[in-house]
């Protein structure tokens, strides 16, 4: 019988103690503004940085382009594309480098938070790392993301060893149809972070997409994988 108290106190004790999602994202710095700013990121605009971009297609056909941002630079020109398999751009290529430079500073589209806090869940926990799962509030999706509301889950990582944010996983369990037009075979984005100490911020390492779409007897397949690096606080006035 003593036995049996003890362990149904201990119990007891266990349930009373433990941890929110809520106060686990803030002992790992994962605020509620962080989540929000998932797609559009736009606190790395504190940032100067260069990203490499490999694209793969479904006929395993690569594509890699290298381009720098800096925030310090004047309006219109804060990207550039530094290459392109290893070459120079052409004129034709640096079309490209406008098109980045027309999105910057487009108005935010958002709607209230891009992910509900309060009801995200914890999914497992061992040892090493914590997950956590979320659900995207439609409302505040970008309309090129809003086929996420009701299909894909999100997962969040975190590393019990260093109580860090170690990636965000989106991914669809299975295939979906959006707009009865086409039909989503495989979904999958993941992005891996790195905590800047001075910053106290998350910034993304890399980010993996996986898409697979089946419309109007077309089948579409891209892989497109991105490196960020050279990380530099930018000065701004």
């Amino acid at each position: 019988m003593t036995r049996f108290f003890f362990v149904l106190f201990s119990l007891l004790s266990s349930s009373a103690f433990a941890q929110t999602p809520q106060q686990i994202l803030r002992e790992y710095k994962v605020p509620q503004k962080f989540l929000n700013d998932l797609f559009e990121e736009r606190y790395l605009e504190k940032f100067a940085y260069k990203i490499k971009i490999i694209d793969t297609d479904k006929e395993n056909k690569k594509r890699e382009k290298i381009l720098s941002y800096d925030p310090q630079r004047p309006s219109g020109s804060k990207w550039k594309l530094l290459s392109v398999n290893g070459a120079k751009p052409t004129q034709e290529e640096l079309k490209e480098e406008v098109q980045m430079n027309a999105q910057e500073g487009r108005a935010r589209t958002q709607k209230g938070d891009l992910v509900d806090e309060q009801k995200i869940k914890i999914v497992s926990q061992n040892e090493t790392q914590i997950v956590l799962s979320f659900n995207f509030n439609e409302k505040a999706l970008p309309e090129s993301f809003s086929f996420l509301a009701d299909n894909i889950p999100g997962y969040i990582y975190l590393n019990k060893a260093d109580k860090t944010l170690s990636r965000i996983v989106i991914k669809s369990a299975e295939p979906f149809r959006v707009k009865l037009v086409a039909k989503i075979e495989q979904f999958s984005l993941d992005i891996r972070y790195l905590l800047q100490p001075d910053k106290k911020i998350y910034v993304p390492q890399t980010e993996n997409l996986t898409l697979k779409i089946s419309a109007m007897g077309m089948n579409i397949a891209q892989n497109n994988m991105q490196e960020y690096y050279d990380y530099k606080e930018a000065k701004m006035d």
